[in-house]
Parts: C-alpha cells; structure tokens; sequence
C-alpha cells in the first residue's frame, strides 16, 4: 500500500514540474512510465537507469528531449536533497556517532552537498552567461562537438530558469519529495517490523540516504550485490545477523522486481 501512495505522490510531483514547462501529462500516463523506468532499471547501470526511459516518455509532451530529461533530472534531485536533509538530522538527533565511526556516511552527505550546489549554481540566471565567457576566453567556442554540448546545456539552463522564475513549484515539488521520502523510509521500517529486527526508526532516516547515493554509482546493474553488502553493513550495527540482512534486502527488491514485471507487461502492451 505504501508503494501505491508513494506512485501517485511522485506522478504528481512530476507532473508539476512538467506543467510549469507547459507540459500537459496526466497522471495515469507518468505512473505507467514510471513502472516502464522500474522494469528498464533492471537491466540498465546504477539505479537510474530508468529516468532515462521516463524523459523518452514525456519527450513528445515538451519541446525537446534535453527539457524532458531536465525535468526528470530535477524531479530526482528533489528527491535527493530531501533525504539528506532526513539524514544530517538523524545525525543530529542520535547518531552523530556513526558519522565518526562510519566514513561513508559523510561522503553520501557530501556528494548530496556538490549536488545541491551544482544544482543551485545551475539555477542561477548568470550562470549561462558565466559559462559563454569561459568558452570566449579560452577560445573553445570553435568546436562543432563542444557547440554541440554547449547547445545542450542552453537548453538545460532554459529549462531551469522556469523553476527560478517559479519558485513555489519548486518549493511544492521540494514538498511532496519530502512526503515521499519518509513514505520510503517508513517502508522499509515496516519490513524490519516484518522480520523482528532491532533497528529504530530513526536510524533508517541515516542509512536510506547513504544507501540511495551509493546505488546510484553506475557500477552495479539496478544496485544488485551493492544493496546487499551496505544494508549488511548497516543493519549490522544493530546486531542484525547477516543472513537477516539479506532477507530484508531481498523481500523488498523482490517488491521493486514485481513492480519491474508490471512495468514490462505495460510496455509490451503499447501501441
């Protein structure tokens, strides 16, 4: 049940977004290419692979792949920050301690940190300005492949712009990515409950975050053998045994796998 509220939480954020581009998508339409990116994400790197199949989507609906994509982009970074928000509080409200003993905690927070800047910068309107001055002074604007690229980013910085422009879009989407988020979180407590395990809930507000960054490395095929051995790691804090750990980590990917086999039924049946 959680999984269908976190579906119409995300088809909406992601809809608001599409609709300040002038994108008219309904929200029946972005659930089901949001099972089609589940079902792409296990055969693709990392766990995003599937936004890929998801800005292809809703091409048709905007005025260029490149602004598709940026939505997706920005649809996800929302995403992201909010769970690194949960997680500098959970360390703020009881487990400081894990960020001295346990590195990787602090790195997942300091790339979401060089995301949320990069994402910030991106945004800003001098920014496009910024990035032809640099192109001049180093007489790089020459290059048909880097016109190419540069072109790309224009478009990229077009797309932004609107959500500067509109900041309360942006705030709604920041919103509803928090409501999604602890939707997530209160996810996986649930099957710790399931399984009996000793993990406060707390805990998963730190470790979801740092186990998102981590599978977002595009090293894995959708995080397989990467989600196992960091909730091992993690749950182990707690006493969690390993083969507990693996249980927990394959009741729910057998969840997302599920969702994957809906996801490829849908795309089997398009027109």
């Amino acid at each position: 049940m959680l999984h269908l509220i976190g579906f119409l939480l995300s088809a909406y954020r992601w809809q608001l977004l599409l609709e300040a581009q002038n994108a008219r998508v309904s929200i029946g339409f972005l659930i089901k290419s949001y099972l089609v990116g589940i079902f792409f994400n296990n055969f693709l790197p990392s766990t995003v692979g599937g936004d890929v199949i998801r800005a292809y989507d809703t091409a048709k609906f905007t005025s260029s792949g490149t602004q598709a994509l940026t939505v997706v982009m920005v649809e996800r970074l929302t995403g992201m920050f909010a769970l690194g928000l949960f997680a500098l509080i959970a360390l703020l409200f009881g487990f400081l301690h894990l960020g001295a003993e346990i590195p990787m905690v602090w790195l997942a927070l300091g790339a979401l940190l060089i995301m949320f800047v990069g994402f910030i910068g991106a945004l800003h309107p001098g920014t496009p300005r910024a990035l032809d001055l640099f192109l001049e002074n180093k007489k790089l604007s020459r290059h048909p492949l880097l016109n190419r690229g540069v072109d790309k980013l224009h478009k990229l910085f077009g797309t932004l712009s609107v959500y500067q422009q509109n900041k309360r879009v942006l705030g709604v989407a920041f919103l509803l990515a928090l409501l999604l988020q602890i939707n997530v979180i209160f996810h996986f407590y649930c099957l710790a409950l399931a399984l009996a395990l000793p993990v406060p809930i707390l805990y998963f507000f730190l470790i979801i975050p740092v186990v998102t960054v981590i599978l977002l490395l595009p090293v894995f095929i959708n995080g397989i053998g990467a989600r196992e051995a960091v909730y091992t790691f993690f749950l182990g804090q707690f006493q969690v045994t390993p083969p507990e750990a693996i249980a927990f980590t394959w009741i729910s990917f057998g969840m997302v796998l599920i969702q994957g086999v809906i996801g490829g039924i849908i795309y089997a049946l398009r027109r």
